[in-house]
């Protein structure tokens, strides 16, 4: 059992109890950045109390991890398991030979998996896509340039894997366990047959302790009645198992209903928060002001270089700071922006559909009028695109997809408490409900649009016959 230095009261799991070298990672200046990174971009502004940072779930998702490795260790085929793990020696470095530093690495793991976060999270990468994808470039090659080669295609993995070596120079840790954490944070992914491949899947996967605390706290915070799932059964039910030499996390049979109630919560945070159409306006504005700062040459790779003093500093204030202080006089257009996201302004903005059913209306008329029945959205994302319908309406129009979705994985298997095995029975086949969020995520709005810019008062379904004939004969050229 790790012995524990370090208690901190949470909203979501009452006490979250820290060890030594937890508490020597959480007081790293890397570490300490996140207290002011938003967990959710600016859903806040729709949802005020949604003000969690990427510091207090990282905190909760390595209690989380914690209890499910701790219930790892007590599976039946337990003692198999660390057998491989003990074959890990590198050189003179040993490989895990004890339950502890298993759960350790597992704590770790988690507390650390969000440590490369830039500020606003996922919306600052989002900016840097849109960006990239302006100068016929890829967030790839936009991400190398940032943080050096790597196998990394997301900036927040890139930068993450640079802190954790940082990190684990940085703080006393037993070598195994550096070894493995570092493993973990700094490979893309792990094959299946690896023995730290479990270890992975407890942080990134359909059901892990990533998801299960970010979900519970987002639908705390925003005061929904979503997020109540059973924490304690599902971190308690979790097994390892072996299938021909390859070793899997499974879950108890019993958990099912559990399980269903995290993944249609998630759904349900991702369409009412995430993706809520207040939401999602501001995301496209925050995304436009932030491919100006990136253009002027304002934010510069240079401001996240991990060894300048004043990396602790780069978090969410930092970039509203470079928002609302930066010199737009001879640019009326993004002045107009930054007042819309600033002052909550809305007369120059036309969200075009705030729900499902307006949203397939139009889809579907785009649809009609080009002849193109499957047209894929992401053609809507290109630059050509924007200054088309720029030309084409006189408007400034703004396009966001959702950046991820519903997608289960059909094949978390089953496990019997009775006969400690396998059931060969998956979530997918058992779960109607599994079966059906796929149907339910394709039935929402699929992308978004936001017109800006002289919008007429009483003049909506001139924009939207504009912006349906418009895109038609986009679609019909480009689909």
């Amino acid at each position: 059992m790790l012995e524990h230095a370090l208690r901190i009261r949470d909203l979501v799991h009452g006490f979250t109890m820290h060890t030594e070298v937890e508490k020597g990672v959480i007081n790293h200046r890397f570490f300490q950045r996140l207290r002011e990174v938003r967990q959710n971009g600016v859903s806040l502004l729709a949802y005020p109390s949604l003000a969690t940072s990427r510091f207090t779930h990282s905190l909760g998702a390595c209690h989380i991890a914690g209890e499910i490795a701790e219930r790892l260790t007590a599976s039946p085929k337990w003692p198999l398991y660390l057998r491989q793990l003990k074959k890990l020696k590198v050189g003179k470095t040993p490989g895990i030979n004890r339950p502890d530093d298993f759960v350790q690495v597992a704590r770790l793991y988690a507390l650390l998996h969000d440590i490369g976060h830039l500020p606003l999270s996922h919306l600052f990468e989002m900016a840097m896509e849109s960006h990239a994808r302006s100068h016929d470039r890829n967030l790839k090659s936009m991400t190398t340039e940032w943080f050096g080669e790597s196998a990394f295609t997301k900036p927040h993995e890139a930068l993450g894997a640079i802190l954790v070596r940082g990190i684990v120079r940085d703080v006393p840790m037993r070598p195994a366990v550096a070894r493995c954490l570092l493993t973990l944070m700094t490979e893309k992914s792990l094959p299946a047959s690896h023995p730290l491949y479990p270890l992975k899947m407890l942080v990134d996967s359909d059901i892990d302790a990533d998801r299960i605390d970010a979900t519970a706290r987002d639908g705390l915070l925003a005061g929904g009645e979503y997020g109540n799932h059973d924490i304690d059964r599902l971190s308690s039910s979790m097994f390892l198992d072996e299938v021909h030499g390859v070793w899997c996390l499974a879950y108890s049979e019993k958990a099912v209903s559990s399980m269903e109630a995290l993944l249609f919560d998630r759904y349900r945070t991702h369409v009412w928060i995430h993706f809520h159409h207040r939401v999602v306006a501001a995301n496209l504005l925050v995304e436009v002001l932030v491919g100006s700062l990136l253009d002027r040459n304002i934010l510069r790779k240079e401001d996240f270089n991990p060894e300048g003093d004043d990396f602790l500093y780069r978090d969410d204030i930092w970039l509203w700071g470079l928002i609302r202080n930066a010199d737009f006089s001879g640019d009326p257009l993004m002045e107009r922006v930054r007042t819309a996201l600033l002052a909550r302004e809305k007369k120059h903005m036309l969200t075009l559909w705030k729900d499902r059913i307006k949203f397939r209306d139009m889809d579907d008329e785009v649809r009609r009028r080009a002849m193109k029945p499957h047209f894929v959205h992401k053609i809507l994302l290109s630059p050509q695109y924007r200054q088309y319908m720029s030309e084409m309406t006189g408007l400034l129009t703004l396009v966001y997809k959702p950046p991820f979705g519903v997608e289960i994985e059909r094949n978390i298997a089953l496990y019997s408490e009775k006969s400690k095995t396998l059931t060969a029975k998956y979530l997918g086949e058992t779960s109607k409900i599994i079966q059906n969020l796929q149907g339910l995520w394709e039935n929402e709005p699929q992308y978004h649009v936001v017109l800006f810019g002289d919008i007429k008062p009483k003049e909506r379904e001139k924009y939207e016959r504009e912006w349906i004939d418009a895109t038609a004969k986009w679609v019909r050229d480009h689909g």
